[in-house]
């Protein structure tokens, strides 16, 4: 999730591929890393690592995967997180909760060129085909329905280690439309939102 975000937000003029207006971001204070903590202590405690930062940011996301043992519905874990944070003292309206329906895998996989490569597959449709014939199925967006397990999948067929930086080549290079994950357009909408695009 780290790299991800670094890799999206720390693009000059990012803001360009999210067609919202320009903000300041600087991963090195901008960006909260829970140390130690998965997504149930992101859930319990996003509002404790964020208290502080009303004073001096106006907006929070908190992001994370809403796929853990004993997690409560995406739904849920969304309202709970937002209703913390405003009893933490951050404005009704000024934070959102991403919860990522299974797990941030689900960002990765979208129709582009730039997730083949990555991979070290030789095409798009070979890729799929094979996925089928691995026993993976597909939901209606075209998405692999258990998307952590079929990036592992083809990393072991391609004989490539686990790595953040391949997420990350992927989220720097591919078209934010190409994306269709309903927690990642709620993201972009989010900051389209909070940062209008000023027209010129």
């Amino acid at each position: 999730m780290e790299i991800v975000c670094k890799s999206f937000l720390g693009q000059k003029h990012f803001h360009h591929r999210l067609g919202c207006g320009a903000f300041d971001f600087n991963p090195d204070t901008d960006l909260i890393v829970a140390i130690g903590k998965n997504d149930p202590g992101v859930f319990l405690q996003a509002h404790e690592y964020l208290r502080s930062y009303g004073n001096s940011h106006r907006h929070a996301l908190v992001i994370l995967d809403a796929e853990w043992g004993g997690a409560p519905s995406p739904a849920r874990i969304k309202a709970r997180i937002e209703k913390n944070l405003t009893l933490a003292g951050w404005p009704s309206g000024t934070t959102k909760a991403i919860v990522i329906d299974p797990e941030l895998e689900n960002w990765i996989w979208m129709d582009s060129p730039h997730v083949v490569k990555a991979l070290h597959w030789p095409g798009p449709g070979e890729l799929r085909s094979w996925l089928v014939q691995e026993g993976f199925g597909f939901v209606q967006s075209g998405k692999p329905e258990r998307p952590k397990e079929a990036v592992e999948a083809v990393l072991h067929e391609t004989r490539q280690p686990r790595s953040s930086s391949i997420y990350g080549r992927i989220v720097k290079n591919a078209s934010v439309k190409r994306c269709k994950d309903p927690a990642f357009k709620e993201m972009v909408e989010t900051l389209r939102n909070w940062f209008p695009a000023t027209c010129s």
